[in-house]
């Protein structure tokens, strides 16, 4: 073994077991086997390991049996979180349940979320396992950790819509042990069982965290106008309370586009502020009462005072993932201290990377995992080294000594170490944004171009936020008053740093959006990134060249792989927005046509978190066009939140007689981002998709006869063919009997290889002799699914399968995605098995909403 890796896995333990078990939790979730069998398979391995190391030395057999242990862990643990020992099945009709309160999980206006546990299904007479999570809307009953309640609502179980760009729900809920959901609405909708112990742990943390919250969102931005008072009120919640829930969508989209989006939540930032804030008080009690320096120096008692201060800010902010690490990492510096020892700054990193996977493993795949370690882990790598050089260790100025003719010196070093902070921040941000650049673009699917900048002008504002902040929601719980006076500094700067983030992302050019990476090219951009940061460490030299040549091997492995892949195939995928419809048509050479958006009500808007996400994933600025089928909206809803973020060339839409304030503001939005408003009807021209061809098969909407029923609207849907090839789609929006057979009776040419049913599987559209004349091989129904309401109809389905059509449900199946190049069909599913197969032939589809398909991918030959 070589001597400098030796020495290496001396130095750096902890790493080194961090790694092995990291190792473990990829494995584990690449596969679903047995844990018996993840068990021999780590064992194999080990064997001829440890008759390899028997002949060399003991310390490598004891890294192998360490290595082997943490590998283990991984897997035992991985498996037994990704699969429960208890299952739970979703309830199709409303059920009462108890459960016990543990914490809030985010709170605004109107609603609660809701961590409970100990739950149980009083009408079906069984327990629920696991943790759950209620969402409460209007409903202002007071609660309490330990309280235990009692509420009527269906369960569901965390599960991902299977869209592409989507966050991974699923992972971060079982992450947390959550197996089941519900939600109610209205004041009488929770019911009070028993009230919990005042006196317990968890309850006086509950009632402290409401109290500082409740304080914060009555004075925050009290002298502040109506306007800035909302966005500042639901900033200080978050980087105080580590409460997101008061944050406006908009606004958090201007942090991550200005880089600033780690300020939103209690991060390692944070805890370092709460760190150096005792360090002060402690300082001044020190000079209220010096003779406790006789007991314990001043190092030691600042030690021992930030213990319990970090781990209180840490389990206020519930325990979040960067504020544990932080936590962790803390308290092996102040134990450290307190014993005489020395710390290593990585060891520490790896043992809070080690203690949180081995209570959460799934926390490896979560975002702010990922971007927490990754961000600490690059600065810790550069930003010492590189200060050391500049100003040495001992913080005397090295560079006194770059200019020897004394009389200039001076002033020069004097002016660096005025220079220190900034230099010192301007590293920070430097080595963070290098370390978690492609966790960022996997995550957000975009990169803030003016980070670094943006971070120099708010860093300071953030510090001195946070401080007074915390000190004024202290006193504020007891004096409201007092404590107002005290917070309005906060309020003016955290005010200060949403001008900065709307700045920054106003700013041309702010983000560049990145399709989504491979596997490959993430673990190549990860490795880059770290190889820059440790080339960095050294002295610099003649190391100018090969920083530079890895910075761009860094962004071309990022930004261009997912442009230069084959494009060739025509790609329509069809989203799931529940029970609405947004499919995305993008022809080789084209920027894309959306068709339809989805639903967007008061609580929930697809368009902002459903199909621009997805938009991003697939590296999208703007589109070619939109397409709405009728102003309905589960159609038209989400429509406008993508317009803001993603503009189109041209909106396509039957014009109809109806009175829609919110379709008034689509088309205007539209216009000013300079898109056309252009009628769909069987009267226009075919449109040119690059080498597609788009035809409107529908009849236009006779103008002038009043106002129309809700059939009349789904009859005067647009309806389109998209021909590719020998290959063709047929979107039908929401048109019923009479509009299939106005269609047929046009003679219009309905021959598709692709359906997308009408009206989401409805019992009053798809009839035998409209079916006859498209005569589908695929049928994509989008809908929630047979088991959440009406949809789709039985006797539709059953008719598809009769017929010898493959059927796809989005709301079981998750977004569908057909590929073609003219001649054959190549589909995905979103919430598929792992499992492939191939489709020679069509067979008749076994009517069963439960019943997942077995098949990720398969090829449709058409000729």
């Amino acid at each position: 073994m070589p001597k400098r890796f030796q020495d290496n896995l001396e130095r750096y333990p902890g790493v080194l077991a961090a790694l092995f078990l990291c190792s473990g939790i990829i494995v584990a979730s690449r596969a679903d086997l047995p844990l018996s069998v993840w068990f021999l398979a780590a064992l194999l391995p080990i064997l001829p390991l440890v008759l390899v190391a028997q002949r060399a030395e003991k310390k490598p057999l004891l890294w192998c049996a360490v290595g082997a242990l943490f590998f283990v862990l991984g897997l035992c643990l991985t498996t037994e979180r990704l699969n429960p020992r208890e299952g739970i099945e979703p309830s199709v009709q409303k059920c009462v349940i108890h459960a016990t309160v543990a914490k809030t999980w985010a709170r605004g206006p109107d609603f609660r979320t809701l961590l409970v546990y100990s739950g149980r299904n009083v009408t079906q007479g069984t327990s629920l396992p696991g943790a759950g999570r209620l969402l409460i809307r209007h409903n202002k009953v007071p609660l309490c950790a330990g309280d235990r309640i009692a509420f009527q609502s269906r369960i569901r179980t965390p599960l991902n819509r299977g869209n592409p760009g989507e966050y991974d729900w699923e992972t971060d809920c079982k992450n947390e042990g959550i197996l089941w959901l519900a939600s109610v609405r209205g004041e009488d909708s929770v019911a009070v069982l028993k009230r919990g112990s005042s006196f317990l742990p968890g309850a006086i943390l509950f009632r402290a965290r409401e109290a500082m919250a409740g304080f914060l969102e009555t004075h925050s931005g009290r002298f502040l106008g109506e306007s800035s008072a909302k966005p500042v009120k639901g900033i200080l919640k978050g980087i105080i309370v580590g409460d997101m829930g008061d944050i406006d969508p908009d606004l958090n989209r201007d942090f991550v586009d200005s880089g600033l989006v780690h300020a939103l939540s209690a991060s390692g930032l944070h805890v370092a502020i709460v760190a150096f804030l005792t360090l002060m008080l402690v300082k001044v009690g020190v000079r209220a009462v010096p003779s406790v320096l006789l007991w314990l120096p001043l190092r030691k008692l600042a030690a021992l005072a930030c213990i319990p201060a970090v781990v209180t800010y840490c389990l206020l902010v519930g325990a979040r993932v960067p504020a544990v690490r932080s936590m962790i990492m803390g308290l092996v510096v102040a134990t450290a201290i307190l014993l005489d020892k020395k710390w290593h700054s990585f060891n520490s990193l790896a043992l809070a990377g080690i203690i949180i996977l081995l209570i959460y493993p799934l926390s490896l795949f979560t975002p702010s995992f990922q971007l927490s370690f990754a961000s600490v882990a690059g600065i810790l790598l550069m930003v010492s080294p590189v200060m050391s050089r500049l100003y040495g260790k001992d913080s005397e100025s090295t560079l006194d000594s770059v200019d020897a003719e004394g009389g200039r010196h001076e002033g020069l070093g004097r002016l660096l170490h005025g220079l220190r902070p900034l230099t010192a921040v301007a590293l920070t941000s430097a080595a963070a944004t290098i370390a978690v650049l492609p966790f960022l673009v996997q995550t957000f699917h975009s990169f803030p171009v003016y980070t670094v900048f943006a971070n120099l002008a708010s860093d300071f504002m953030i510090t001195g936020a946070l401080s007074i902040g915390l000190l004024a929601t202290a006193v504020g719980v007891g004096l409201p008053e007092v404590g107002s006076w005290v917070l309005a500094p906060a309020a003016f700067l955290t005010l200060m740093i949403i001008k900065i983030a709307s700045f920054f992302s106003a700013l041309p050019g702010s983000t560049v959006l990145i399709p989504h990476m491979g596997t490959t090219e993430f673990v190549v951009a990860t490795g880059i990134a770290f190889f820059m940061l440790w080339y960095v460490r050294g002295p610099l030299g003649r190391k100018y060249h090969v920083i530079s040549a890895s910075g761009l091997a860094l962004v071309a492995v990022v930004a261009i792989p997912p442009w230069v892949g084959p494009d060739a195939d025509l790609e329509v995928r069809f989203l799931n927005v529940g029970k609405g419809d947004a499919a995305f048509v993008r022809a080789p050479g084209t920027r894309g046509l959306l068709i339809d958006g989805g639903v967007a009500n008061e609580h929930f808007d697809c368009g902002r978190s459903i199909v621009a996400p997805f938009l991003k994933w697939n590296g999208n600025r703007s589109l070619d066009g939109i397409l709405i089928s009728h102003p309905q909206m589960d159609h038209m809803g989400g429509v406008l939140a993508v317009i803001g973020r993603m503009p189109p060339s041209r909106v396509w839409w039957n014009p109809v007689d109806v009175q829609s304030s919110y379709l008034d503001a689509i088309v205007a939005a539209a216009r000013a981002e300079g898109a056309m408003i252009l009628p769909a009807d069987r009267h226009q021209e075919p449109v040119r998709l690059g080498g597609a061809t788009l035809r409107f098969l529908n009849r236009s909407c006779p103008r002038g006869k009043g106002r129309m029923s809700h059939y009349e609207v789904n009859d005067a849907s647009v309806v389109c063919r998209v021909e590719y090839g020998d290959v063709s789609f047929l979107f039908t929006g929401d048109i019923e009997r009479e509009g299939e057979r106005e269609l047929l009776a046009a003679g219009v040419p309905l021959a598709a290889t692709v359906l997308k049913v009408a009206h989401h599987g409805g019992k009053t559209s798809t009839n035998r002799d409209f079916l006859e004349a498209v005569r589908p091989k695929i049928a994509v129904i989008s809908c929630d699914g047979a088991d959440l309401g009406a949809f789709p109809n039985q006797q539709v389905v059953e008719r598809l399968a009769s017929a010898g059509v493959q059927i796809f449900i989005t709301g079981r199946d998750g977004a569908v995605t057909v590929r073609t190049d003219g001649r054959d069909l190549r589909y995905e599913v979103g919430r598929a098995g792992k499992g492939k197969r191939k489709e020679e032939h069509s067979e008749p589809f076994a009517f069963s909403i439960m019943k997942r398909q077995h098949a990720t991918a398969a090829t449709w030959p058409l000729n």
